[in-house]
């Protein structure tokens, strides 16, 4: 009988932590999904960063898809004038504890020590605006 109770309590126990690991992992449903730069906010976009200073790109790009998954990854686009998509940058991103309508994007950065974060707000509207880089907004 102690050997089911046991048993039982250790099931228990290995799905409520389960649970609890999972729980952390969703984000909001609304943010997942493909959301494309609105026409007229795209602003330069950095490249790298050399003695702490920006480096952008000298590319004339038409649009951005970043594209939100739910296991807290982030995949960003562009197409330029010729319709060719590129990949940007891929990293994770998390909401902002105290303050949910801000979302923070962090690259991965191969070969590069730094991991410079970049952030955007999500209003009413279930649009990203005010980013820190790329384009200004995003609609889904």
């Amino acid at each position: 009988m102690k050997k089911i109770l046991l048993t039982l309590i250790l099931i228990i126990l290995v799905i409520t932590i389960f649970y609890v690991i999972k729980k952390d992992k969703k984000t909001d449903s609304q943010m997942l999904g493909k959301w494309i730069s609105d026409p007229g906010t795209i602003i330069k976009t950095i490249k790298e960063y050399k003695d702490d200073k920006p480096i952008y790109v000298e590319e004339n790009i038409v649009e951005y898809w970043l594209e939100i998954r739910e296991d807290s990854v982030y995949i960003l686009y562009s197409v330029d004038n010729d319709n060719k998509v590129k990949l940007l940058e891929t990293g994770n991103y998390n909401e902002n504890p105290n303050n949910k309508n801000t979302i923070y994007f962090s690259p991965n950065n191969i070969g590069n020590k730094k991991k410079y974060i970049w952030n955007c707000n999500k209003d009413k509207e279930n649009k990203f605006n005010n980013c820190t880089n790329y384009a200004t907004e995003f609609s889904k």
